[in-house]
């Protein structure tokens, strides 16, 4: 499960980087 999330993390980083650090 962990592992999707960090998938979708890394999706949304390249879309919004900005929201790289809200996410993290």
């Amino acid at each position: 499960i962990k592992e999707n999330m960090i998938e979708e993390m890394k999706k949304y980083q390249l879309k919004n980087p900005g929201l790289k650090e809200e996410i993290i």
